[in-house]
Order: structure tokens, then sequence, then C-alpha cells
């Protein structure tokens, strides 16, 4: 929750206070990843997924796209279109197409993000509640696409 109100130091704290009690919970190192990745520590958000998916319980379609975010970010973007097929496979289908959406906009594939985002409104993807505020699509804001798909959403 910290991250989405901007402060991800304080998240990040956190959530290395709970790996201290926990160090075998993978959904804290998942945590942690998304607020490395959310402050553009790329490669300690990539450290840190790895580290997720090893763990029990973890979902895998979230681990693989948020991997794939930190490596097209950290520039290693062939990486992260090896990872596209194992995010459409992991991922409900239900949600593959946001989290496609947020690769996508990390790659800079702001066609494929936005088809991705309306096929995600077409099945009424609940993850399109976090569209305005997910960092993860910043790239794809500035685009005028993107205030079209808001109004489409009627938010």
């Amino acid at each position: 929750m910290f991250c989405r109100t901007g402060h991800c130091e304080k998240a990040v704290e956190q959530y290395q206070k709970v790996l201290q009690m926990y160090p075998g919970y993978p959904q804290a190192n998942y945590l942690l990843a998304e607020a490395y990745a959310r402050m553009g520590k790329y490669e300690e958000a990539v450290v840190q997924i790895e580290r997720a998916i090893a763990g029990p319980n973890l979902y895998p379609g979230w681990a693989s796209a948020t991997r794939a975010y930190a490596a097209a970010m950290s520039g290693r973007k062939k990486e992260a279109l090896i990872l596209l097929p194992k995010v459409r496979k992991e991922t409900d289908p239900q949600y593959v197409d946001y989290w496609l959406a947020t690769v996508y906009a990390s790659l800079g594939d702001n066609d494929e993000a936005f088809a991705s985002l309306e096929r995600a409104r077409q099945v009424r993807d609940m993850s399109l509640l976090l569209v305005q505020g997910d960092y993860r699509l910043d790239n794809i804001k500035p685009d005028r696409r993107f205030n079209e798909f808001i109004r489409r959403m009627n938010f």
C-alpha cells in the first residue's frame, strides 16, 4: 500500500522486515519486487521475483509478468519477449490481457498494450480498476489512446 501512495522506500522497509521474520514467504518477495520495480530498481526486482518463484504458493502469472516487466525496464527486452508465452500460459484467462498490457507497455509496444487493454475491457477484467494508478502502464499514459480508453471505461 505504501507504494501506491508514493512511499516505496517505506514499503521496501516493511517487506524486508517481513522477510526477516518469515524468510520463505514468497508473497513478501513478490511485493518487494514490485516496490523495487516501482522505484526503478529493476535488477533488485528481478532478484526478488526469482526468490518469490522459488517459494510455494505464489501465483505464477504474477511472477512471470512482473519478471517480464522488470526485464524490459532494465533493458533486457529479449528476455521479456521470451517470457511472454510463459505469461500467457501461467495467467488465468480472465486476467491475462491486463498482465500482457503491462509487459507490452514496458517494452514500448503501445499498439499491443492498448490491444491487450481492450481485450481486458471486453472480458470485464477486474484488474482494470487499477489502470489509472498502475505504474507499469506509465509508458503508455501520455499516449492520447490512454485517455480515450479511460473514457470508454466510464471512469
